[in-house]
C-alpha cells in the first residue's frame, strides 16, 4: 500500500512538474533555434561585409586574398582600399595619357603621309606641266624644221632649176 501511494504520488508531482518540462523544453528548443538564427545573421552580415570589400577592391580592378580580407581590420581594409584607388587612378591617367600619346602620334603620322602625298601630287603636276612644255617645244621645233626643211627644199628645187637653165644655156 504505501508503494502505490509513493507512486500516487509520484503521479502526483510528474503531472504538477510535466506541463512546467514540456514549456522548458519548448523553451529551451526555441532559445537553440533563436542563437542558430542569430549564427547564421552573423555570418551572413560576415560573408556580406566580406563581399562588400571585394567588390569595393574590384572597383578599382584590385583583388586580394579571400583569407587575408577576412582578417584585415577596417582601418587597415579601408588604407587597402585608398592605396589601391590611388593605384588604380594613377594607371588611368597613365593610360589616358599613352592613348593620348597614340592619338597624337597617329595623327602627326596621318599630317606627315598627307604631306607627303600632296608632295608628290605637286610633282606630279610640275611633271605634267613640264611634259606639256615639252610637248609645245617640240611642235614648234617640228614646225620650224618642217619649214627649215620646206625652205630647203625650195631652195634645192630652185638650184636644180637655175642649174637645169644654165646646162642648158651652155647646150
Amino acid at each position: 500500500v504505501e508503494h502505490f501511494m509513493i507512486s500516487e504520488k509520484e503521479k502526483e508531482l510528474v503531472s504538477i512538474i510535466e506541463p512546467e518540462e514540456k514549456r522548458l523544453t519548448e523553451r529551451e528548443a526555441w532559445v537553440e533555434s533563436e542563437k542558430e538564427r542569430i549564427r547564421q545573421e552573423e555570418i551572413k552580415a560576415e560573408n556580406d561585409r566580406i563581399q562588400m570589400r571585394i567588390d569595393a577592391l574590384a572597383n578599382f580592378g584590385y583583388q586580394i586574398d579571400y583569407a587575408d580580407l577576412k582578417s584585415m581590420s577596417d582601418d587597415t581594409f579601408t588604407q587597402y582600399l585608398n592605396a589601391a584607388e590611388v593605384k588604380h587612378n594613377q594607371e588611368q591617367e597613365e593610360k589616358a595619357a599613352a592613348e593620348q600619346l597614340r592619338k597624337e602620334q597617329e595623327a602627326k603620322e596621318k599630317q606627315e603621309r598627307e604631306a607627303e602625298q600632296k608632295r608628290i601630287n605637286d610633282e606630279r603636276a610640275e611633271l605634267q606641266r613640264l611634259r606639256e612644255e615639252s610637248a609645245k617645244a617640240q611642235k614648234i621645233i617640228d614646225e620650224n624644221n618642217a619649214r627649215i626643211k620646206k625652205e630647203q627644199d625650195e631652195k634645192e628645187a630652185a638650184i636644180q632649176v637655175e642649174e637645169k637653165r644654165i646646162a642648158e644655156e651652155k647646150a
